[in-house]
Parts: structure tokens; C-alpha cells; sequence
């Protein structure tokens, strides 16, 4: 039987024509998230700020700063401006949809600021929110020009509905695999470990490894490839290998870049351990089964790679987890706290996707 055809009680016509698609809101709740927790990072102490002060930052030109961080300001809330004023615009018209988002983000900033203002790691600045707000202006700005509406049979609607199982589960799971490609942009050697509960300094203290290192470094990566196939597996019975693929290869794209920036004597090809590859090696094999199977199989096979995955990350002796040692804490304080974010985020991405997974109408039945 055709992989396509295992979606129980759907067809084209009748995925097209169920519930609104939950995909832009699980996106933007992904993104809120992702913003929120880099620029908290690292989530250290916490003071009531002098209100002179605090109005001297916001309405003053900050001492201190970098065409870089304006730039990067500006980018991390453009695609916020871009979601929020498709998600908008399913309410009321395009124009007042972006105006609403612009000031919504704005908003949003300036609450993060304040936020940040009781934090002795973080200084507020209103240029931050300035740039911010621009972002998400240019963001909505796209929206409008491109001629896109969130209703209607437009290519992602068309794709979503031809590709992805139907329900919320889809949704979500598509965010989640997102999630997973930015989730390698981490100061860690080992490759695809996520649900490390104990380990979120960037800077943690690790004596020499054990010589059974290796062996265990293989297992997690192995066990990370079989979760990201069982994921595509489940939320894809279509063509599988091509987005298995294409994720896969993102993931390693952005652990070499980390790889290059984390590490005082980094290179891109700093991950490419004996234990990684061979994890790697043993994954593709694992992957191979797993994205043959049916949806349901697929997803129980996801769900258990991605159990062990977290149970062997946390049962590993503290000397065997093989961080980096970083670059003079950190002169790039704005890949700092996305490196931080990812780091964050893989605590909370396998409860994620196993829920999801789990509790998905195809398991309901």
C-alpha cells in the first residue's frame, strides 16, 4: 500500500476543506518563544531598576553600540512583523493587520527591555526597540507588497494540505522540526543531544573524558538521527527522504557554524568525531527503516529514539559530556544568546514532540 494513502479518512479534497490550518499560530508562538528566551539569556538574577535610569536608557543614544547588533536587532523581528500580520489579517484587512503588528511588536520589545532592565547581564536600550520595530515593520511591509492572504489556496496552504497529516499534531510537529534545525546552533560536540536538563551554561567546568566516551557519543547520535526520522515519518507519508534530507543537512550546516564560533580553536568540521560519525552511520541505517514505515509506526519509533535519546543524555557521567571551550565569554553577545536560546529550547523539544506525537488523532483512534 502507497505511504500517501495511510492517512486514515482523508483526502485531498477533505484535508483541504477541514478546520483552518493552526500552522501560523504554532509558528508564531515558536518564534515568541525563541525571542523571549535569547534575549533573557542567561536568565541571571533579578533587581528592581531606579526609574531615572531606566527612562535615561530608553530615551538617550546608548553608549555603546554595533552596526552588527542594529542589523541583527532588525532582523530577529522581521519575520515577527511578517507572521503576525498574516495572522492579522485572517481577522480584518491586510492594511490595519500590519499597522496592528508593527505596534503589537513594538509593544513586545519594549516589555522584553523593561524585562531585561532587572537582569545585571542585560542593559536596556531604546534603540534596541527602534530597530525592533523596524524589523517588524520591513516584515509586514513584505506581506503587503507580495500580495499574500493567509485564506485562500496560496502555495504553503496548498502544500500543507497535500503533504502534512491533517490536525493540529501537523502543525505543530512541523514548528517542532523547525525548532530542531535551530536547536543545533549550540556550543556542544555531541551531535543531535537534546533534552540535557543539567547542562545549560555555556561555560561549564569538565574534566577529561573516560575511554568508553566514544561509545556513548555514538549511541546519542545515533538515537537524535532515529528522532528526527521518526518526526518526519509521522508528520509527512509522503515523500520523506527529500525533507529528512533537507533537515538533516540544515542541522549539520548550523552545528558547523557553531562549531567555528564556540570554540577557541573551532573549526567547521569540529563535530566530525570518530563517535559522531559512526552515530551518524548507525542513524541513516535506523532512518532508513523507520521512514518505510506507516505513519503510526513511524511516530511510536520517534517517540521511543527520542525517550532514549533524552535518557542517555542525562545519564551520562558530567565528565562525558564534551562542551566546548568558549570563546572569551562571549564577544558576540547576540550569537551568545541564541546559542543560549538553542540551548534553552533543547531542554523542552523531546516532552514536546512526544506529546504531540502521542496525543495526534492518528494515536487517538
Amino acid at each position: 500500500m502507497p505511504l500517501r494513502s495511510q492517512i486514515p479518512s482523508m483526502t485531498r479534497a477533505s484535508h483541504t476543506a477541514a478546520r483552518p490550518s493552526a500552522l501560523l499560530q504554532f509558528s508564531i508562538l515558536g518564534y515568541v518563544g525563541i525571542v523571549l528566551v535569547a534575549s533573557l539569556y542567561p536568565f541571571t538574577g533579578g533587581r528592581v531598576p531606579e526609574m531615572p535610569w531606566l527612562v535615561t536608557q530608553f530615551t538617550e543614544w546608548p553608549r555603546y553600540y554595533t552596526y552588527t547588533d542594529m542589523v541583527m536587532n532588525v532582523m530577529a523581528y522581521l519575520p515577527f512583523g511578517l507572521l503576525l500580520t498574516l495572522w492579522l489579517g485572517m481577522r480584518m484587512r491586510m492594511m490595519p493587520a500590519a499597522s496592528y503588528a508593527v505596534v503589537t511588536a513594538a509593544l513586545f520589545s519594549l516589555l522584553v527591555e523593561v524585562v531585561q532592565a532587572g537582569m545585571p547581564t542585560r542593559v536596556p536600550s531604546g534603540l534596541d526597540v527602534f530597530c525592533n520595530a523596524t524589523g517588524a515593520l520591513i516584515g509586514a511591509w513584505i506581506t503587503l507588497l507580495s500580495g499574500t492572504r493567509p485564506r485562500g489556496a496560496g502555495p504553503v496552504a496548498r502544500w500543507r494540505a497535500q503533504a502534512i497529516i491533517p490536525g493540529a499534531a501537523g502543525d505543530a510537529m512541523i514548528v517542532l522540526l523547525v525548532l530542531w534545525v535551530v536547536m543545533q546552533f549550540k556550543p556542544d560536540h555531541w551531535l543531535f543531544a537534546l533534552g540535557d536538563v543539567r547542562h545549560l551554561s555555556l561555560s561549564p567546568d569538565h574534566p577529561s573524558l573516560p575511554d568508553g566516551y566514544r561509545t556513548f557519543e555514538m549511541a546519542v547520535a545515533a538515537a537524535g538521527t532515529a528522532a528526527l526520522a521518526g518526526a518526519v515519518g509521522f508528520v509527512t507519508p509522503g515523500r520523506r527522504w527529500p525533507w529528512f534530507a533537507l533537515l538533516l543537512l540544515s542541522g549539520l550546516v548550523l552545528r558547523s557554524l557553531a562549531s567555528l564560533l564556540f570554540f577557541r580553536t573551532g573549526t567547521l568540521v569540529q563535530w566530525m568525531t570518530p563517535g559522531n560519525l559512526a552515530g551518524l552511520a548507525l542513524g541513516l541505517l535506523l532512518a532508513a527503516g523507520i521512514l518505510r514505515q506507516g505513519i503510526r509506526v513511524a511516530g511510536l519509533a520517534g517517540v521511543a529514539a527520542t525517550v532514549i535519546l533524552a535518557m542517555l543524555v542525562n545519564a551520562a557521567p558530567t565528565a562525558e559530556l564534551a562542551h566546548p571551550l568558549p570563546v572569551e565569554l562571549w564577544r558576540q553577545s547576540h550569537l551568545r544568546s541564541v546559542a543560549g536560546a538553542a540551548q534553552a529550547l533543547a531542554v523542552l523539544w523531546p516532552a514536546l514532540a512526544v506529546w504531540t506525537t502521542l496525543t495526534a488523532r492518528t494515536f487517538a483512534r
